[in-house]
């Protein structure tokens, strides 16, 4: 059965990129290879996608791999030199070990690279806290433009030896609102769970939601990946209340919006649930158990509302619950503040890739002429 879902994805992407390369080539749209995360059902990657993709049209942005299925799609046309016009290294924390391939055979093309809010540092996904980062040095002079999430990043791209290095914030702050729209009748907890947490922290977030509830308040966990439901599941039992509710949000941010929208705080254990959160003048409390939380934290003044994955989390989380629960509403106008300008700045960004590129910028669903 994996044999074949596997052909069929091979399937699908050739006819996509043959449909891609028709469609697009007559119109004269530029086509730009995407390194990231993308295609695996996780919000936040999606988010970043869809967001980088809005602010690059009208080209268009399709998935690069930088594996053997590429080099054999090249000689049909449909990858490298003869089907794209460059790369972006898009959202996430893809400056590792883990992406230097898809880089590494982007950058052999010859072709424009750029890098768009990215993150530097390990993933998490199975690699461990500090990884080298070495290779990177090597492609130091190699990208047309560079900007990355936060100052974290920033600093470790400069020690690589890259210059002209931007911070211009998570690319998924694209979907911050005018404002935070209006008030709940019931206040509204949003819990977001992925990987275990120390025991006391769990104690804590226990307490938390328990507590919440018995108070009159209304607690929905959303999950945001995969195995995010079973997560929340165990969660919600060990608080004494297995029974609440659950809503799957994998793919389309604006319905993630929808959701916490109003509400009192998002837990974020997956950090997009954050960033999100922020677009929507939600105050999060992050679960910071990688430097990817703490650098998005600094890049929005958020220093505070970050709480340890340890042993020290579960006090930490008490303590920040108690500030946050009772924050006005200019702390709320502060988090949009602080995402607007990320998202002018990002915009700023995009136009001067555009011009890169020599496109054209869509404004307001028209096309206009970049100047």
């Amino acid at each position: 059965m994996r044999g074949a879902a596997k052909l069929i994805r091979r399937a699908h992407r050739v006819v996509a990129r043959t449909l891609l390369a028709g469609r697009h080539r007559l119109s004269g749209r530029k086509i730009l290879g995407y390194i990231g995360w993308v295609g695996h059902d996780n919000l936040g990657d999606e988010a970043m996608f869809q967001a980088i993709q809005s602010l690059l049209a009208p080209c268009v942005l399709t998935s690069f791999r930088g594996n053997p299925q590429e080099r054999l799609l090249a000689l049909f046309g449909l990858s490298g030199r003869r089907f794209f016009d460059g790369f972006v290294l898009g959202g996430g924390t893809l400056i590792n070990p883990g992406f230097w391939p898809f880089v590494e055979a982007a950058e052999r093309t010859g072709l424009p690279m750029f890098m768009f809010g990215t993150g530097v540092g390990s993933s998490g996904l199975g690699q461990p806290e500090y990884v080298s980062l070495t290779p990177w040095k090597s492609l130091s002079s190699r990208f047309s433009a560079v900007s990355v999430r936060g100052p974290l990043s920033r600093e470790a791209l400069i020690e690589l030896g890259f210059n002209g290095v931007e911070v211009v914030g998570d690319p998924a702050l694209q979907f911050t609102a005018p404002c935070g729209g209006p008030g709940r009748r019931r206040s509204l907890l949003v819990v977001s769970l992925a990987a275990p947490l120390p025991q006391s922290l769990e104690a804590a977030l226990s307490w938390l939601i328990a507590g919440f509830h018995d108070a009159g308040g209304e607690v929905v966990g959303v999950a945001l990946g995969e195995g995010d439901e079973e997560r929340l599941a165990w969660q919600f039992a060990s608080a004494g209340l297995p029974g609440l509710p659950i809503v799957a949000a994998r793919s389309d941010p604006r319905a993630y919006l929808g959701l916490v929208r109003g509400a009192l705080c998002v837990v974020a254990g997956r950090l997009h649930a954050g960033i999100l959160a922020c677009c929507a003048g939600v105050p999060p409390i992050l679960l910071a158990h990688r430097s990817k939380y703490t650098d998005f934290a600094v890049s929005m003044g958020l220093e505070d509302c970050l709480v340890p994955v340890s042993e020290e989390g579960g006090a930490a989380l008490r303590r920040l619950w108690a500030r946050l629960r009772d924050a006005d509403g200019s702390f709320r106008e502060d988090l949009i503040a602080r995402a607007r300008h990320w998202q002018n700045v990002q915009r700023d960004y995009a136009r001067g890739i555009l011009r890169r590129f020599s496109v054209a910028e869509v404004d307001n669903g028209e096309t206009r002429a970049v100047s």
